[in-house]
C-alpha cells in the first residue's frame, strides 16, 4: 500500500447479511480503522459489492477456506473469485498460508496476486489454528511464506490453558525477533488478554466484531479501540 498507516489498528469484521445491513449506520471513525469483509459469509449481490466499493475506511477482504473457519463451504476456485471480484485500490487482501503454498500450481491464484500487486494492495498470510497454539516450527513456516509474498503473516491460535499462554507469549517473541510485520491473536479463554498484548507489541492488524462474536475470545471491536487508545496514552 501506498504509505504506512499508524499502529495498531483495529479491524472490524463483517461476517454476515445483518452486519451488512447495519453497517450504514455505524460511525466507523469511533469503532475501527480497517472493515473486513467476510466474502464467505456475506453475498456476492451487486449490492454488497456496491457497499464494498463504498466503504469509507480501508477495507479488508477475505473468503475464508472450510479447514479455516469458513462461515460457508466455498471451493477455492469460488473464493478466488469472489475476491477478484470485490479487489479495490490500496485494499487488503487475505489469503491463507496453505492457500498461497498452492500459487506454483495454480493459474487463477497467480492472475489473483498480479492483479493485488497492480492495485498496491497489501497481502496477508494468515494461518489458524483452532484446537492450540502452534509450534515454533510451523510458525516459521508461515513467516516464511508472508516474507515470500511480502505479506503481513496472521496467526489466530486457541489459548485455553495457562500452557497454552505461555506457549503463545514464547510465539509473539519469535514474530517479534522476526522482523515480519505481523497479526497475532488467540482464541478462548486468554483471547481477549492475548489481544491487548499483541497489539501492544506491535500486532499490526487487530480483530474484533460488530455484532457478534465469530470465535471465543474476540473483543467488540468499538470496545477494542477505546481499549487500545487507552493503553497508547501509557
Amino acid at each position: 500500500m501506498s504509505s504506512s498507516p499508524a499502529y495498531p489498528l483495529v479491524v472490524a469484521s463483517v461476517n454476515s447479511p445483518s452486519d451488512l445491513t447495519a453497517l450504514p449506520s455505524i460511525d466507523l471513525s469511533r469503532t475501527c480503522d480497517v472493515v473486513e469483509f467476510r466474502l464467505d459469509g456475506i453475498d456476492n449481490s451487486p449490492s454488497t459489492r456496491e457497499n464494498i466499493a463504498a466503504c469509507a475506511a480501508p477495507v479488508i477482504l477475505t473468503a475464508r477456506k472450510p479447514e479455516e473457519g469458513a462461515f460457508a463451504e466455498v471451493a477455492l476456485p469460488a473464493r478466488l473469485r469472489l475476491l477478484q471480484s470485490n479487489l479495490k485500490k490500496e485494499c487488503y487482501v487475505d489469503l491463507e498460508c496453505a492457500t498461497l503454498a498452492e500459487e506454483a500450481n495454480n493459474p487463477e491464484l497467480q492472475n489473483l496476486l498480479t492483479k493485488i500487486a497492480t492495485t498496491n494492495s497489501q497481502l496477508i498470510a494468515s494461518f489458524h489454528d483452532f484446537v492450540t497454539v502452534p509450534d515454533e516450527a510451523t510458525v516459521d513456516t508461515k513467516i516464511t511464506i508472508a516474507q515470500q509474498h511480502k505479506a503481513i503473516v496472521k496467526i489466530a491460535c486457541t489459548v485455553n490453558t495457562v500452557g497454552e499462554l505461555s506457549a503463545w507469549t514464547d510465539r509473539l517473541a519469535q514474530l517479534l525477533a522476526s522482523s515480519c510485520p505481523f497479526s497475532f491473536m488467540g482464541m478462548g479463554n486468554y483471547g481477549m488478554a492475548t489481544r491487548l498484548t499483541a497489539a501492544s507489541a506491535g500486532s499490526r492488524l487487530n480483530y474484533g466484531y460488530l455484532n457478534q462474536p465469530s470465535v471465543p475470545g474476540q473483543w467488540p471491536a468499538k470496545h477494542l479501540k477505546q481499549t487500545l487508545s487507552l493503553l497508547a496514552r501509557q
